[in-house]
């Protein structure tokens, strides 16, 4: 799981645009490894792009350790920080793949930022200010213990605080208003990455195809 914080910039620190980031969503590798490789093209085209977020599940049930070397590799592939999220290692996954919960952690824990590469974290992405990044470890703690006064925070998974956006995987992309919720679905079903945009007062949201077809600009639906 993944959170996203958005605080209430200095006057000089108030950037000039929005604040724009990628959603990966379930790239499971194991399954179709050619579909990863295809979002992490279209995201290196996609300008201004601050971080770049990849929930899990982020391997097949059957996925081996050669799965594990292609996830590892396609994502460092990616130039803006990479923050991964490792719902990958829940116990009926790591169960089911020929992984250990073990080995999983160990590749994948050195994608955290930091000398420490620590599997729950909370970052400045290096260019900008406004947003603080944080990483939910997979079991289920975080590394962010109180919200600054005025921050907008954007959960990706469960949230003990009212973030300003959740942002969870699910069978079908969609955006509600209220409460503001992002539902992001997995690589594999949806065959596309998502585009937001985070302006100081409103979110745009967009579906990227990676066939080529144009994207898909979300509207709430409630």
């Amino acid at each position: 799981m993944i959170a996203v914080g958005c605080s209430t910039p200095t006057k000089d620190e108030t950037p000039k645009g929005p604040i724009r980031f990628a959603v990966i969503a379930a790239p499971e590798l194991g399954a179709d490894d050619a579909l990863l490789l295809k979002a992490v093209g279209r995201v290196a085209r996609e300008p201004g792009l601050e971080f770049v977020l990849v929930p899990g599940p982020l391997l097949a049930v059957d996925a081996d350790a050669t799965s594990l070397e292609l996830l590892k590799n396609a994502l460092e592939q990616i130039a803006q920080p990479v923050y991964v999220g490792f719902s990958c290692v829940s116990s009926d996954t790591a169960s089911a793949t020929k992984l250990k919960r073990e080995e999983i952690l160990l590749a994948l824990e050195k994608m955290g930022p930091g000398e420490e590469h620590a599997v729950a974290y909370h970052r400045l992405p290096p260019n900008t200010r406004a947003v603080v990044v944080n990483v939910i470890g997979p079991d289920g703690t975080d590394s962010i213990a109180t919200p600054d006064k005025g921050t907008r925070e954007v959960a990706l998974g469960a949230s003990s605080r009212d973030p300003f956006l959740r942002i969870t995987v699910g069978k079908s992309t969609a955006l509600a208003r209220s409460p503001a919720s992002l539902v992001v679905s997995p690589l594999a079903t949806s065959n596309a990455v998502v585009l937001a945009a985070i302006w100081p007062e409103r979110l745009e949201v967009s579906v990227v195809p990676l066939d080529g077809a144009p994207p898909r600009v979300l509207e709430p639906t409630h």
